[in-house]
């Protein structure tokens, strides 16, 4: 059934495109998207709502930030899929549509020290207002999008694609140069 209902069409499309500035600091989110025409009831709103994600963030605590006894540290711990920012209001931002049924949001959102960027991600949904409350909101499309890397030599790393063949260095099969400061 789950299968089933992922496969369906849907009448709202989502696409992220996040940017990062050459220090790594700050970033630019672009959210676009069409919505059909006539298929929401007259009058009926979308909504938007736009997360940064970062993935396996690691901790000896599974404290909260308002915790009032002192930090016990106790193990460790890996935390999937935490929420860093949210870019739009708690329940998302009402979508404003062009006459065609496109529509287009941008964000800034910063890049806190202690976030490691290689495992950042945007995720973005359309959702369908509140019917009766606002657990019941319907979720119409969904994406998510990997955080670019600042270019600079402080975010290379290790890949499976770097081998070394009779002293020349390959990068996914393709010889590459290595630059000396």
């Amino acid at each position: 059934m789950y299968r089933y209902i992922l496969e369906r069409p849907t009448f709202a499309s989502v696409s992220v495109t996040p940017t990062v500035d050459d220090e790594g600091q700050n970033m630019t989110v672009e959210v676009k998207g069409d919505v059909a025409q006539g298929v929401m009831p007259e009058g009926e709103p979308l909504y938007l709502t736009v997360y940064v994600m970062e993935s396996e963030v690691e901790s000896n605590s599974q404290k909260f930030w308002d915790d009032k006894e002192g930090e016990q540290p106790s193990q460790h711990y890996t935390h999937y899929n935490v929420i860093r920012d949210i870019l739009t209001p708690f329940w998302g931002k009402k979508l404003e549509l062009a006459e065609d049924g496109s529509y287009s949001a941008t964000f800034e959102a910063p890049i806190y020290s202690d976030y490691n960027p290689a495992k950042l991600s945007v995720v973005a949904f359309v959702n369908r207002g509140v019917k009766n409350d606002h657990l019941s909101r319907e979720v119409i499309n969904s994406t998510e999008t990997a955080v670019p890397l600042p270019a600079g030599i402080g975010t290379v790393e290790m890949t499976q694609g770097l081998e070394m063949r009779q002293g020349v260095l390959y990068l996914d099969g393709a010889p590459a140069e290595v630059y000396n400061l």
